[in-house]
């Protein structure tokens, strides 16, 4: 038969033209115009039968009874997959309290390794701020130069502008040497200019005695009465009537002190200052205001007159002292200036100190900072990011837990490419090109380099012999208690059977040594604490076996 009446066979038999259709590719899909609601796994099959009816007319009953299947095994199938999520949450739930219960035991830690006593906080007299800061033995003293702090006996001073001062509520100078004290970060500062207000108040009084003795001798007193009477209606009217800006107006030049005080003195301080314009405040005539460590003005009292000029370059030093590292230039510079009659390992040391009072030591790589210039030498602020990269890989290289082999191949002169290949395969965590820029800086000797001295090979290696010798003594210690152990028996309370020393629980009841049901070793217990069922289910089900619940300690597991 030709093969066009072969075909002309399926345009008369509509069965035979609907044999053909799910071998057709479809060459053209109508998109959409809107989101498609989801259809079940059963609706899709149904849709499937409706379209293919001509191929099933005889097996509709076993259609019907199929699709039911579907749709029940699909309701199941749901069941499940909400429990599951449920489950699920209930894990992220237990994964986030438990994170959060570590980190405050590790909080709760490091908080116990510094002393608190004496940590109450000193309360102090408002009119303190009316005269100049008292040195030491001078009377009430709150405040002490910030160039005199000092953690430990043994920590450098750094000779700092005098007119930076901290409040003994920050650090007490009575706490050195009398064990390890957390350093507070501070947020306010107390800008603060007693000689200016003193020197404001005289002038003022001047004008206004000057101004009633005028008006006294125009009415015919006599000069000397009238001077003494000037002199009592000036201070007279200061307590009705304030002295006016004309009155104060002049040259506002003096000393300008920046304290750093903590939170509860900064509440205090403004509770103050919004005070200070009533007749009745103790500081009505103090010139105080509140600063953020950004310099930003929070609060002001009456008097205050501002002085942004010398503020700032104090403001760079407080930075300083709150640990932060990045500066801009300009800042660096002013830096510079105030600390360039000191050497820059004390400048280093001072710093590193106040990071290791403030927990900051394995947080912060200030190397790889712009504060590094600070206590780098000039002519090396080029290689700054190398020698970052260099202690991070002597860092990195000193808690290496791999093959003792691949940090002695180390103490081999190596090719720069071979050196950065061998480093990236022991995998301490450093990209590729970080990698690359730490081997550069080795110095080339005969087109091999030597990375034993500039990444302090041996102090690893000898690092890493003491923790496999401490890890070797602790596995003996265990093995030979384990083997201490297998030699003792003990009878269970329940039914007498004589159990192992190694077995917490009985063999044969599941009672423990204490005469109480206790979970197996092998075992975990699917809690009634949490609304279990009691089962002990094997370790290797991560969901109890009668009544579906999570194991508890799934959160913390690593797959």
């Amino acid at each position: 038969m030709p093969p066009a009446q072969r075909m002309r066979r399926f345009c008369s038999a509509e069965p035979l033209r609907a044999c053909l259709r799910p071998f057709q590719d479809q060459i053209s899909f109508k998109v959409e115009d809107q989101i498609i609601a989801p259809r079940s796994y059963r609706d899709t099959m149904k849709q499937q039968c409706d379209e293919h009816w001509p191929f099933s007319q005889e097996d509709l009953a076993r259609q019907t009874v199929l699709l039911e299947r579907i749709a029940a095994e699909s309701q199941v199938a749901e069941h499940q997959e909400m429990h599951q999520g449920f489950a699920a949450e209930v894990v992220h739930e237990q994964e986030q309290e438990q994170q959060q219960e570590q980190e405050e035991e590790q909080e709760e830690e490091q908080e116990n390794a510094f002393t608190r006593d004496d940590e109450q906080a000193n309360p102090w007299r408002a009119q303190v701020l009316s005269d100049a800061p008292k040195e030491e033995g001078e009377g009430e003293r709150p405040f002490y130069r910030l160039c005199h702090f000092r953690a430990r006996p043994e920590q450098p001073q750094l000779p700092l502008d005098d007119e930076l001062w901290l409040s003994d509520n920050f650090f007490r100078p009575s706490w050195v040497g009398l064990g390890e004290r957390r350093l507070k970060t501070a947020s306010v500062l107390l800008e603060w200019h007693p000689e200016i207000s003193q020197a404001r108040q005289k002038r003022g009084m001047q004008k206004r005695v000057r101004r009633i003795f005028e008006e006294l001798q125009q009415t015919g007193v006599a000069p000397t009465e009238a001077a003494m009477k000037a002199l009592m209606k000036a201070k007279e009217s200061i307590r009705t009537e304030p002295l006016t800006p004309e009155e104060l107006a002049g040259s506002d030049e003096g000393h300008r002190y920046l304290v750093l005080v903590t939170l509860a003195e900064a509440e205090t301080l403004r509770w103050l200052a919004r005070s200070s314009s009533s007749s009745s405040s103790p500081l009505r005539d103090v010139g105080f205001a509140l600063r953020s460590l950004g310099g930003r003005p929070l609060e002001a009292s009456a008097g205050f007159v501002r002085g942004e000029e010398k503020i700032d370059r104090l403001l760079s030093l407080v930075r300083l002292f709150n640990c932060e590292m990045f500066f801009t230039k300009v800042e660096l510079e002013t830096l510079e200036a105030q600390l360039h009659e000191v050497p820059l390992h004390l400048r280093q040391n001072w710093f590193e100190e106040l990071l290791r009072l403030r927990r900051r030591r394995a947080r912060f790589l200030w190397l790889d900072t712009p504060v590094a210039k600070l206590f780098t030498p000039q002519e090396e602020w080029k290689s700054l990011r190398a020698q970052s990269l260099r202690c991070a890989l002597q860092r990195a290289l000193r808690h290496f837990a791999g093959p003792l082999e691949d940090l002695e191949a180390l103490l081999r002169p190596m090719s720069p490419d071979a050196l950065g290949q061998h480093l990236l395969r022991l995998r301490l965590g450093f990209a590729a090109s970080d990698v690359q820029d730490a081997v550069n800086m080795l110095p080339l000797t005969g087109g091999m380099v030597v990375a034993e001295e500039a990444f302090e090979v041996p102090a690893a290696l000898a690092a890493q012999r003491e923790r496999r010798g401490l890890k070797a003594a602790e596995l003996a210690q265990a093995e030979a208690e384990h083997l201490e152990k297998a030699q003792r028996v003990w009878s269970c309370r329940n039914c007498t059977f004589m159990n192992s020393a190694l077995s917490n629980t009985c063999a044969v009841c599941d009672y423990g040594w204490t005469g109480q049901r206790e979970c197996p070793s092998d075992k975990w217990c699917c809690s009634a604490s949490t609304g279990g069922c009691t089962f002990f289910n094997p370790k290797t089900l991560f969901y109890c076996e009668v009544c579906g619940r999570v194991r508890p300690d799934l959160a913390s597991m690593a797959f």
